[in-house]
C-alpha cells in the first residue's frame, strides 16, 4: 500500500534487495509511522476536524504537528493528552491578544494578589521574575511552550523545580491559576490600626508600621518590599519604589500623606528602612494588637481600601503599582468604608 493509499507494485533486481525495503517497511508499521488502511472512523474524525480547523488558517496536517510537538514535549512532564490538548488551544485563543507577557502576568497578578496565600504570591513572583527580559517583551501569542521550557531550566535544575516553575509560567501566560483563598481581603479598623502603632516599642518600628498601614508597602518581612526598602527612597513627600525593591519589579511613586509624614518626621537620610529583627518584631506588634499571622496582608489592604475611597480609583492605582486598565481596586478592594472614614484616615 502506497503513501496515497493505493496498491503499488515494486520490481528489485536482487532478492535482498526487497527484503531490505520490506524490513524497513515492517518497522514503520510496528513503530505506527505507516499504517495500510485509513478505517471509516478515522476517516470521519479527519473530516470532522477539518470542518473545525475552518478559518483558523490551520491544516489539519498543520493541527495535528502543532498537538504532537505539544503532546512530546508535555508528556515527559507528566502532562496528561487532555492536558496537551489543553495548552494548545490556550495557545490559539492568545493568537489575538496584543500584550506582551509582561503585560499580562502583571495584570494577572495584581488581579490574583488579594486573594492568593502569600506562599503562592511569593512563588509566582519568583518565576516572574526569573524570566528573561527577551521573553517577558514578546507577544503573548508569539510565546511558545519549548520558549517557556528553555527558560526554565535556566533558573531551575531538578526536575520538580522544573514542573513547578512551568506550571506558575504557564498561568502566568493565560491569565488562569487556582485560587488558593476566596474570602474578601482582611481590612483593619482604625482602631486596630492604632494598636499596631502603640505596640511599637521605638520610633525605627513605629515608621516602618506607618509606612505598611499608610503607604501600602508590601509587608512580607522576608522578602517584601519593606525588607528591601532604603530611608534614601523617601523623599520630598513621595516614596519612590524602584523595581528592585517592587516585588513585581514596576516601579512606582507612592505620594506621602499628612499622617504618614507626622509619623515618618526624623526619619534617617539612608539605611534599611527595617529595624534589626524585624521579622519577630512585626508577629510581637501583631500579637500584642490582638492581630494573627492571617493579617500581614491586611495593611496594605486596609491602605487600599481607604486610599480608593479618598483619592479615588487612579490615584490608588499608581499608589499600588496597578496597570492602567486593572481592574483590581473594585473587585477586591471596593468594601464597605465610607468617604469620611477614607479621608480621616490619611488626615
Amino acid at each position: 500500500m502506497s503513501a496515497v493509499g493505493k496498491m503499488e507494485r515494486r520490481y528489485f533486481k536482487a532478492e535482498a534487495e526487497a527484503e531490505k525495503l520490506a524490513a524497513k517497511l515492517r518497522t514503520k508499521y510496528h513503530k505506527g509511522d505507516r499504517s495500510g488502511v485509513v478505517g471509516a472512523v478515522a476517516a470521519h474524525q479527519a473530516t470532522e476536524s477539518e470542518k473545525l480547523l475552518k478559518g483558523t488558517g490551520l491544516s489539519l496536517l498543520e493541527a495535528v504537528r502543532a498537538f504532537s510537538d505539544a503532546w512530546h514535549r508535555l508528556s515527559p512532564l507528566g502532562a496528561t493528552l487532555g492536558e496537551a490538548v489543553k495548552a494548545y488551544a490556550e495557545q490559539l485563543e492568545a493568537k489575538d491578544d496584543p500584550r506582551t507577557f509582561r503585560e499580562a502576568a502583571l495584570a494577572f497578578i495584581e488581579e490574583k494578589e488579594a486573594v492568593w496565600s502569600p506562599k503562592y504570591l511569593r512563588g509566582i513572583l519568583a518565576s516572574f521574575k526569573a524570566l528573561p527580559d527577551e521573553l517577558l517583551d514578546r507577544k503573548v501569542a508569539s510565546v511558545t511552550d519549548a520558549d517557556i521550557d528553555r527558560a526554565v531550566r535556566l533558573s531551575c535544575s531538578t526536575k520538580t523545580a522544573i514542573e513547578t516553575r512551568t506550571r506558575q509560567v504557564k498561568s502566568l501566560l493565560s491569565g488562569k491559576g487556582k485560587d488558593a483563598k476566596s474570602k474578601p481581603p482582611t481590612l483593619l479598623t482604625i482602631t486596630q490600626a492604632a494598636a499596631m502603632l502603640r505596640a511599637c516599642k521605638n520610633a525605627p518600628e513605629r515608621r516602618a508600621v506607618a509606612l505598611l498601614l499608610f503607604a501600602g508597602i508590601r509587608p512580607d518581612a522576608t522578602d517584601g518590599e519593606i525588607s528591601k526598602l532604603d530611608w534614601s527612597a523617601v523623599r520630598e513627600g513621595k516614596i519612590f519604589v524602584s523595581a528592585e525593591v517592587s516585588k513585581t519589579t514596576d516601579p512606582r511613586i507612592i505620594p506621602i500623606r499628612p499622617r504618614l509624614a507626622r509619623l515618618l518626621r526624623g526619619h534617617p537620610v539612608e539605611g534599611k528602612v527595617c529595624p534589626p529583627n524585624w521579622k519577630r518584631r512585626i508577629g510581637e506588634i501583631r500579637k500584642a494588637a490582638g492581630l494573627g499571622p492571617e493579617h500581614q496582608d491586611a495593611t496594605r489592604h486596609t491602605f487600599a481600601s481607604h486610599h480608593l475611597v479618598a483619592f479615588g480609583e487612579d490615584a490608588t492605582k499608581d499608589a499600588m503599582g496597578h496597570t492602567e486598565g486593572s481592574r483590581t481596586l473594585f473587585r477586591h478592594y471596593r468594601v464597605a468604608v465610607p468617604t469620611e472614614e477614607g479621608v480621616k484616615y490619611f488626615r
